[in-house]
């Protein structure tokens, strides 16, 4: 009866390491998807400017290079070590990945406008509040379709 005892606070214990494994991982995978964010962007701007600053290329050729290197980079960084995704479907999960960065961009550019020019806020709030909503979309839609995790 003893050993009884035992096992079940035994499964006890390893049922709550479990659950705070989980809640850990929920937890921390806003935040590194929010660091790998912003590694990201720091590359795409510092393409961008060394590009259109060194190079002397025109920022729209600048930009067209500089941001689906930085979207690839995010991608794989987010891939392995945001959602610790080792499936093969790389073709697959960058279409979808690229296809939500594509629509965050949408977003940014419109939602900016909006807040800039009908709400009369400063550009720079604006720019504040809107990467916060990108920041939301592009998190939702990466976590639930992109690097989807499939229980056996």
């Amino acid at each position: 009866m003893h050993t009884n005892q035992n096992r079940l606070q035994y499964q006890k214990i390893m049922s709550t390491k479990l659950s705070l494994k989980k809640f850990k991982q929920k937890i921390l995978k806003p935040f590194k998807y929010l660091i790998i964010g912003g590694l990201a962007t720091t590359q795409y701007l510092g393409i961008l400017y060394l590009l259109t600053e060194l190079g002397g290329l025109d920022y729209q050729v600048s930009n067209l290079i500089s941001f689906p290197l930085s979207t690839t980079t995010a991608f794989f960084a987010h891939k392995y070590i945001t959602f610790q995704n080792h499936e093969k479907k790389h073709a697959q999960q960058f279409s979808i990945f690229f296809t939500i960065a594509i629509t965050g961009l949408g977003i940014n550019i419109y939602s900016l406008r909006f807040f800039v020019e009908k709400m009369h806020l400063w550009y720079m709030l604006a720019a504040i509040i809107t990467s916060g909503i990108v920041f939301i979309w592009n998190f939702i839609l990466n976590n639930l379709i992109t690097f989807r995790q499939v229980k056996p």
